[in-house]
């Protein structure tokens, strides 16, 4: 039944995507466009907002998804997508492309390609430098503990060349990171999309399939060793799927906060499941809702202005992680 609902929540809210925003329109305008065509003046307004909410629902269930990846393999309920440096890794691309460029006079079209295709290209080339160091490195890191910090270092790295970056960069330049930095759904096109989804269907399937290689992990590193797992194997292989598929999002969408640390925790709530096999496709479902919804709400009808993504996220996710933690301190003190 709760699942019912979540789907027709999902449903529900793709339907007022179309219609609502910070412009109306009437639904009765919204079908005829979609009958016309290319004929109705509304049509790019109809078609921009259709694939809005298209990449918020696949953005959405990839990040949940990645954020369960990531919390089975530290085995820590506070881990994200962002843990491994691979978000910044995208910023520190993103920056070269908006800040470097700047200062050398080159546009963003220079190469011929538009703007947001350039910016993504850029993060994907920054994000995939972060991952291969980390595959380079996991096959001498062994502990889980290990990789974190690296992942986290990784992060202050980049984070500090940033910086760096900044400090000669125009306001203009800057304000351009500070907005790609917000998160957003709005500059995809349906190239970036389809690209998106085959990511997503690839790691979903790969994952499915090692659903009880996932539930032996949970209960340690020497058990899944003595159970037959190829503990390095499996490590290189998680870490390369949840890597592409964070680093595919947040390239395409920036770096949105909490939804991959929210996601999981939201689905143990709902559904009190604890088997991937059953988190899998009810945290891809649930991710898919909770990335549609935030998006709605930071397009509020009767404002004519849009609230910054991540911060409607944050909104969200802080209270919640919030939640969790004051739970968890009162059952294991």
């Amino acid at each position: 039944m709760r699942l019912l609902l979540v789907i027709g929540l999902l449903v529900a809210l793709f339907v007022l995507e179309l219609f609502l925003g910070t412009g109306y329109l009437q639904p009765a305008e919204v079908i005829d466009a979609l009958a016309d065509g290319d004929c109705h003046p509304y049509y790019p307004i109809i078609q921009t907002r259709v694939l809005r909410a298209l990449g918020a629902m696949v953005a959405g269930a990839g990040l949940g998804l990645s954020g369960l990846g990531m919390q089975t393999f530290f085995r820590n309920p506070l881990a994200g997508p962002g843990v491994l440096g691979i978000t910044s890794g995208a910023q520190l691309g993103v920056s070269c492309l908006l800040l470097v460029s700047g200062a050398l006079g080159w546009s963003f079209q220079a190469f011929g390609i538009g703007a947001s295709t350039t910016l993504a290209i850029c993060g994907l080339a920054g994000a995939a430098v972060v991952l291969f160091i980390l595959l380079l490195v996991s096959r001498r890191i062994r502990s889980g503990v290990g990789l974190l910090i690296l992942g986290l270092m990784m992060g202050y790295l980049t984070g500090a060349l940033v910086n760096v970056l900044q400090t000669t960069a125009s306001p203009e330049r800057i304000k351009n990171l500070s907005m790609w930095n917000m998160g957003s759904f709005t500059d995809l096109n349906w190239d970036q999309w389809w690209l998106m989804l085959i990511v997503l269907l690839i790691v979903w399937g790969v994952l499915s399939r090692w659903h009880s290689v996932l539930d032996v992990w949970l209960l340690g590193i020497d058990y899944a060793r003595t159970s037959g797992v190829e503990v390095r194997q499996m490590r290189i292989g998680l870490i390369g799927l949840i890597g592409i598929l964070s680093a595919v999002i947040t390239a395409f969408c920036g770096p949105i906060a909490f939804l991959g640390l929210c996601t999981p925790h939201l689905v143990r709530g709902l559904f009190q499941k604890g088997t991937h096999k059953q988190m899998i496709p009810l945290t891809v479902i649930t991710g898919a809702t909770l990335a549609v919804f935030c998006d709605f709400v930071s397009r509020l009808p009767g404002i004519d202005f849009t609230i910054p993504l991540n911060a409607v996220t944050s909104m969200i996710g802080a209270p919640l992680i919030i939640y969790i933690l004051l739970k968890g301190r009162r059952v294991y003190s």
